[in-house]
């Protein structure tokens, strides 16, 4: 074989020609290797980050799953108040029979009871609005209006307008009563539980301190058993 005109069995050296084949066998043996190093070493690389990335997760549901088993019962407790106090449909009749209730404690009357259509936001708190007028003894009637404030569902006291005739008042009140849908999506599983900030708790602790509405349980009662009328 002739390059250049030249044969290369005649320019190399027996010597040389020798360590030709053997050069090229390692060459191509390490070429080898290093091709096959380096995706080794690239699989074994992906492996070690899911290796540590199940590792991240598994710790973080560790932690998780003791968080919650530590404050089921008070979670609980306090999502419930939450629910009653911002419940997530439109709490006029709750309200009403609240109102009804406090009155009663001040043997008061709730009169001219009106509920306006509910002002409904999507992603915000609804409001609805509800008139009603109550007629008294004038410190009797502070004290009505007073706990409307410590009442569930959360309300607020927009106007009371009053009309005193002797030492009889009557109060013209119109209060604003909050309400919204619950949240639709989870946070993801391996995502940790935030903590409470130190405003949220006050918050929550406000919200334990309302007077809950007074709900009535009945008993159970097993149907009667109906006689065959065609005997």
């Amino acid at each position: 074989m002739e390059i250049f005109g030249l044969s290369i069995k005649g320019t190399i050296k027996p010597n040389v020609r020798v360590l030709i084949i053997p050069s090229v066998l390692i060459g191509s043996l390490v070429i080898l290797s290093l091709v096959v190093f380096k995706n080794g070493y690239l699989r074994i690389s992906t492996q070690i980050k899911q290796l540590r990335d199940a590792e991240q997760i598994e710790n973080t549901l560790t932690t998780k799953i003791d968080t919650l088993q530590q404050i089921r019962g008070i979670a609980l407790d306090q999502a419930d108040k939450v629910v009653i106090a911002v419940p997530e449909k439109n709490p006029a009749i709750m309200m009403l029979a609240q109102l009804n209730f406090l009155a009663n404690d001040y043997s008061l009357i709730v009169e001219n009871k009106v509920v306006n259509p509910p002002r409904v936001k999507e992603g915000e708190l609804s409001t609805v609005k509800i008139l009603f007028s109550i007629e008294g003894e004038l410190l009797p009637l502070i004290g009505f209006l007073k706990g409307i404030n410590n009442l569930t569902p959360l309300s607020s006291i927009e106007s009371a307008n009053i009309a005193l005739r002797g030492n009889i008042a009557r109060i013209e009140v119109a209060i604003t009563t909050y309400f919204g849908e619950f949240p639709t999506k989870i946070p993801p599983i391996t995502q940790p539980i935030t903590t409470l900030t130190d405003q949220e708790k006050v918050q929550l602790e406000k919200l334990s301190a309302l007077k809950e509405p007074e709900f009535i349980e009945l008993d159970p009662t097993q149907p009667d058993k109906r006689e065959d009328p065609f005997n």
